[in-house]
């Protein structure tokens, strides 16, 4: 039985707009910063509540590599509510969907991302995307 999440956050999200990380992204992050897997996966499945030392070295990581400053207020949440609204936004994106959201040929967009349109997604959970608040999902 999965545990209840006990906050939301979009590291997962932020880590599918960054080269480095849409390949075995969380492994890489938590060897980038030098934690478990297992700590990393808690942190994105919003089981366990990060540190402050664990919060600043994501933030950290993943404001080096994108090159630019984030709020921490955009990573992580209690509510599912962010100051910047969009993933892509957030990243400096033109707008996307996660790279998940197509089958294995690219040619056709998976059932769960139908109606999903690019910059409405905030979060990724079990793959799957999680709208912005207000954003209509069919």
């Amino acid at each position: 039985m999965p545990l209840p999440r006990l906050f939301h956050n979009r590291i997962a999200a932020i880590l599918a707009h960054i080269p480095r990380y849409a390949f075995q992204g969380p492994a890489r992050l938590a060897r980038d910063i030098g934690v478990s897997r297992s700590t990393i996966h808690r942190l994105l499945a919003g089981e366990a509540a990060p540190s402050f030392a664990l919060a600043l070295a994501v933030l950290t990581e993943l404001e080096k590599a994108l090159g630019r400053r984030l709020d921490f207020r955009d990573l992580i949440s209690f509510d599912g509510i962010y100051p910047t609204k969009s993933v892509c936004d957030l990243c400096g994106c033109r707008g996307c969907l996660p790279p998940g959201a197509w089958d294995e040929e690219r040619d056709e967009v998976k059932p769960e991302f139908r109606g999903v349109r690019s910059k409405e997604w905030t979060t990724l959970r079990d793959g799957k995307p999680t709208p912005e608040k207000g954003a209509p999902m069919d």
